[in-house]
């Protein structure tokens, strides 16, 4: 897709958004600046700045993680959201709407109680469980050659950054986080070329971007039919703590 294209489709994303619930990578740079041998080096700004960038590689969420090479330990994760059901969501997600911070944690059948005990799993009764999309069925009629060029019922929504240590994928911090790290590379594109973290910087805004860009829905004519700005449900995520 040119460069234009992907320029209107930004801007356009703003005024578009849509909820919908739950890229290639650049060769791996090579870590060029971290003093193992002075790890409490507090004015060793340049391994600040890559284990900032570093930050974002810990982030990373998909079907092509382990492929990246920054962390060993780091694989593939939340492959299921390549297969998210493009129906709406039953019911929609105002579960929550007049409840306190705990009585939602309270109410919710996931995760751990004060005993220890996991709440019984209720399955598709479980009405926290929020499983496809937050778009009507007339607008999913409507729009269906865009949202589901291939006609398999579901929508890939697979890659981009999780967000501040949790497994929800936010639009918003994550286009802020995407403007700021490319905004840096642009403005100290030397000193990041001196230090050897180019390449790393540029793999993350590749990263981003091809998620970005995966999950904007165009019509024939490049009009932004839908975005996708938020993958998994806050207060579910939150309540849930495992390994």
């Amino acid at each position: 897709m040119g460069k234009g294209n992907f320029l209107k489709r930004s801007l356009a994303c703003v005024s578009a958004a849509v909820m919908i619930l739950s890229g290639s990578v650049l060769p791996t740079a090579t870590a060029a600046v971290i003093d193992k041998d002075n790890p409490n080096n507090y004015h060793n700004y340049a391994e600040a700045l890559q284990l900032a960038l570093c930050f974002y590689d810990a982030n990373k969420c998909g079907d092509e993680v382990a492929d990246d090479g920054y962390y060993s330990w780091r694989a593939n994760c939340h492959v299921k959201d390549g297969v998210i059901p493009l129906t709406p969501m039953t019911p929609m997600p105002e579960v929550g709407k007049g409840k306190t911070d705990d009585q939602l944690k309270e109410d919710q059948g996931l995760g751990a109680g004060d005993d220890g005990k996991t709440k019984p799993d209720l399955g598709d009764d479980d009405p926290y469980l929020y499983v496809g999309v937050n778009m009507s069925q007339e607008f999913i009629d409507k729009n269906k050659e865009y949202l589901d060029p291939d006609g398999d019922g579901t929508l890939d929504l697979t890659g981009g950054w999780h967000d501040a240590g949790d497994h929800v994928k936010f639009g918003l911090p994550g286009s802020y986080s995407a403007s700021t790290i490319g905004w840096g590379y642009y403005e100290f594109r030397d000193s990041y070329k001196e230090l050897g973290l180019d390449k790393h910087v540029e793999d993350e805004l590749h990263w981003i971007n091809d998620y970005f860009m995966k999950v904007t829905f165009l019509d024939d004519k490049d009009n932004v039919v839908a975005y996708c700005y938020q993958v998994g449900e806050g207060n579910n995520d939150h309540n849930y703590w495992c390994a």
